[in-house]
């Protein structure tokens, strides 16, 4: 309970603030589709005809360069574009009304209309969230790609989404987490032993890292950075456009190719704001997402190539974790995946699971 009612300060905190310096142009949503039409022209005619343009939010932590932020303003054209510019999605990037609790708890209090998060970090309103919390669940990005377009898998997470208030959009890819730290490379599995590393909040995020013998250490995507500065951690996980795009490689340059976790990530809307829609207007939302999917997929796998050259080009440095090693870490998480399947039943875990 405490933990929802600060997440719902923070983001009307976060609102407040946004609609105060919006007053000032300092804080303007960024919107898809077409430029506003200059006053007395006849665009702008016809726009003040359209009174009645339906206007969504979305919010993201991700800079404006990431590529997921770079996916949702495609998705804001595609909404544009397909309404005829009936619907406008406007987008706040850079986490600027607050970390993902924060924009989940607006999304489910409705003062948000959409937003992005990690599948892992959602398991804390939808538990079956927790299946993608296995590390190594997935054998390829193909397979993944597969799985996370099922409509069995689909219309089974949906239903869970709504049954907590929320509307299930799309799985997007998230990209292949590795591990980072400040002072050496790890090369076995005795190196994890111990190891203070930040971690997800979730709780089966939490276990599974326990049970590989790393000290666990849940802390706000945003602090992350002092963190490894200030050895309150020395090591993190995390996937190389997140790793670039939050400049954690400066802290912490030993970055090791665990590939750990293949994690989706979660488009979701307030399911009122949802019920509420036309489904004229629902269509037109589900076939914007559908058309986005690709490109988010292609655009996030690309440019972990390129953040990881990135990396190294700024001094960061980057080692390969064994495979013989990755199998005796999987041979490790066996307790694990007993207790996944003792939490969230056997159903999940074979719908998902390869």
């Amino acid at each position: 309970m405490k933990r929802r009612s600060e997440g719902k300060k923070r983001i009307a905190v976060g609102l407040a603030v946004m609609l105060a310096l919006a007053g000032t142009g300092c804080a303007s949503p960024q919107t898809g589709g077409q430029e506003s039409a200059a006053p007395g022209t006849e665009a702008a005619e016809e726009n003040a005809a359209l009174e009645e343009v339906i206007r969504l939010s979305f919010a993201n932590v991700d800079s404006e360069e990431h590529p997921v932020s770079q996916s949702i303003m495609y998705f804001a054209d595609q909404v544009a574009e397909l309404s005829g510019g009936s619907m406008e999605v406007e987008y706040y990037l850079s986490g600027v009304l607050g970390d993902e609790e924060a924009e989940t708890e607006g999304v489910l209090s409705g003062e948000l209309d959409f937003t992005r998060v990690n599948g892992g970090n959602v398991a804390s309103w939808v538990p079956a969230c927790g299946v993608f919390s296995i590390p190594f669940l997935f054998n390829d990005l193909d397979s993944f790609k597969a799985k996370m377009a099922s409509e069995e898998v689909y219309a089974y997470f949906d239903q869970e989404f709504q049954d907590a208030g929320l509307k299930l959009l799309a799985f997007w890819y998230d990209g292949v987490r590795h591990m980072y730290t400040t002072d050496h490379f790890i090369e076995t599995v005795d190196d994890l032993k111990g190891l203070k590393m930040r971690t997800m909040t979730s709780p089966l995020i939490v276990s599974a890292f326990e049970t590989i013998g790393v000290n666990p250490t849940p802390i706000n995507y945003s602090e992350v950075y002092t963190a490894l500065q200030q050895g309150i951690v020395t090591a993190a996980e995390n996937n190389m456009n997140a790793l670039y795009d939050s400049r954690h490689y400066e802290v912490a340059p030993y970055v090791t190719g665990t590939g750990h976790l293949m994690f989706p990530a979660v488009v979701i809307m307030n399911l009122d704001r949802w019920n509420s829609l036309s489904p004229e207007n629902q269509e037109i939302l589900t076939q914007a997402m559908a058309n986005t999917f690709d490109y988010e997929y292609d655009l996030v796998h690309e440019q972990e190539e390129t953040a990881l050259q990135k990396i190294l080009d700024d001094g960061g440095m980057y080692q390969e974790f064994p495979q013989e090693q990755k199998e005796a870490l999987q041979d490790m998480l066996d307790p694990f995946y007993d207790e996944v399947a003792g939490e969230l039943g056997q159903e999940v875990l074979d719908l998902v699971i390869e």
